[in-house]
């Protein structure tokens, strides 16, 4: 599950992965961007079997994309119950 705010619509989401790793799910997000050299920041969030968040917000990071890069975020769950994840992409402001 992807969430977009601001004006990303450059950025392609190519690929999205996840598997679990001693207890703690890993997940990652290939981005593209097909525009100029753009700035945005992405964060993950992190859900529980019920689909409910298991852990505090996280702090928007910021990742700059030149045109026609491709970008392989990784993230890993701050806690054993995520069984699931949310990739969260904003303008970076």
């Amino acid at each position: 599950m992807t969430v977009r705010m601001g004006d990303t619509d450059s950025i392609q989401i190519t690929d999205m992965r996840s598997i679990t790793r001693n207890g703690v799910l890993t997940a990652q997000v290939t981005i593209q961007n097909d525009s100029k050299s753009n700035l945005v920041a992405y964060r993950f969030k992190w859900l529980g079997q019920n689909g409910m968040t298991v852990a505090d917000e996280e702090a928007w990071k910021p990742v700059t994309i030149g045109k026609g890069q491709t970008t392989v975020i990784m993230g890993i769950a701050p806690t054993p119950d995520a069984t699931d994840f949310r990739f969260e992409l904003n303008q970076y402001k």
